[in-house]
């Protein structure tokens, strides 16, 4: 197949969801996982769950995996945005420290401290690498926005450079087929993940998805294309550097490839296929308006200095990662809450997706009449839009929102939210 046209493909998988941003690379959460497995992950498990054989150990590597994929899931095909935009955007730390305190088996703690891996490769590889790189590779948006452009700035661009930094990571481990088998093999631990989102959102995953193991399948579906696709790409853009980390590689050795009987006797069938092949054109037509252009830029090797990035952030990410483990060791989670597009504390007004993750959030809080509301929850949606004294008014929902209805509809639903509070 063709390097465009594996490309386009590939960057359709990643699209086909309403709004996509996967995270400072998919790959490069996982390689967070690998790089810290036996150094930090595996005695944090012992110390927690000191009976646990080694076999269960090593069951759980798959946990850890799913725990560094779960918050890109409703980004992919038949997930759910606001999953996802809320643990980017709201209260992203004090959901993580839920989810850990949640865990009450090895599984459970794997998959726990994966998804924390996710939010520190996040916070770090997006403001240290992919913003900048976003900066440095296309120059009109380095014009327009500055040494720094963020997802909300520009999608495609984000898309594009994180997709670059995936097949890049691709050709960096000899492991390939071990690697890719395991993203796709991650396992994903429900009752948790249900409890800490209730905690954190007030509301169950059976809020959000329509099907919740439908929706994880046809994600790993998804990204068993995904992957498929880029390691493709790799091997074409890479071949040098992958043949001088094994001599012995070949494209039929290195190409992931995994089918689609195989992926039902593994996974099961309890999965719907979205209409990629119809999906093909509306992205040809909005993304790829012009292959020339687009050819010099995707088609090629990265820079030599956003690799540099790239390996700064994630070294960087890994060494804070080993932190925060060995801190879980000995004590609770406790991570700040931050917009993990940026790194910074989430403000009203200051990013599009925050400010709409936080409208569609109280959207669906108040149609359920604010029952079952964690405190924690109503005070921080209250800080958010500025009504910390409890009165009303403000300049922060106007400015949140983009349309003179919508600041109203929010103002209303935050007076609700604050008598509530008050009579509680």
């Amino acid at each position: 197949m063709p390097i465009a046209v594996r490309i386009a493909f590939s960057l359709l998988l990643v699209v086909s969801a309403p709004r996509t941003s996967y995270g400072f690379s998919v790959l490069a959460h996982q390689a967070v996982i690998d790089a810290t497995w036996n150094t930090s992950l595996v005695p944090a498990l012992r110390r927690r769950f000191p009976h646990a054989s080694d076999a269960d150990v090593e069951h759980a590597r798959a946990f850890a995996y799913g725990g560094a994929h779960v918050a890109d899931l409703g980004y992919f095909p038949l997930g759910n945005r606001l999953f996802t935009d809320l643990l980017h955007y709201v209260r992203s730390g004090d959901f993580l420290t839920a989810l850990v305190a949640s865990a009450q088996t090895v599984d459970e703690y794997a998959f726990a401290l994966g998804a924390v891996a996710h939010y520190v490769t996040d916070t770090i590889g997006h403001p240290e690498a992919t913003n900048r790189a976003v900066a440095e590779m296309y120059p009109h948006l380095r014009h327009k926005y500055g040494e720094t452009v963020t997802y909300a700035d520009d999608h495609g661009s984000h898309m594009q450079t994180e997709f670059r930094f995936d097949v890049l990571q691709m050709s960096r481990d000899k492991r390939t087929r071990d690697l890719f088998h395991h993203a796709v093999a991650f396992q994903v631990a429900k009752r948790p993940l249900d409890e800490a989102f209730r905690k954190t959102y007030g509301l169950g995953l059976d809020d959000v998805f329509g099907n919740t193991d439908v929706a994880i399948l046809t994600y790993r579906l998804a990204f068993r294309e995904l992957v498929h696709e880029a390691t493709g790409i790799a091997w074409e853009l890479y071949r040098a550097d992958i043949q001088k980390l094994d001599p012995q590689a070949t494209s039929a050795g290195f190409v992931y490839d995994m089918s689609r009987s195989d992926f039902d006797e593994e996974f099961g069938k309890t999965y719907r296929q979205p209409g990629y092949f119809a999906k093909f054109f509306a992205l040809v037509v909005k993304l790829v308006p012009n292959v020339g252009p687009l050819k010099r830029t995707v088609y090629e090797p990265l820079p030599p200095h956003v690799v540099q990035l790239f390996t700064a952030a994630l070294d960087d990410s890994v060494a804070r990662y080993r932190d925060v483990v060995a801190a879980a060791r000995t004590s609770h989670v406790a991570l700040e809450d931050r917009n993990l597009d940026t790194g910074r504390r989430a403000r009203a007004g200051e990013y599009q997706p925050a400010d709409e993750a936080y409208a569609s959030l109280l959207t669906k809080l108040a149609e359920r009449d604010f029952r079952d509301v964690p405190p924690q929850l109503r005070a921080d949606i209250l800080r958010y839009y500025g009504r910390t004294g409890g009165g009303g008014g403000g300049t922060a929902p106007a400015a949140a929102a983009r349309s003179t209805a919508k600041a109203r509809k929010i103002a209303r639903d935050l007076d609700r939210l604050a008598a509530f509070r008050e009579q509680s």
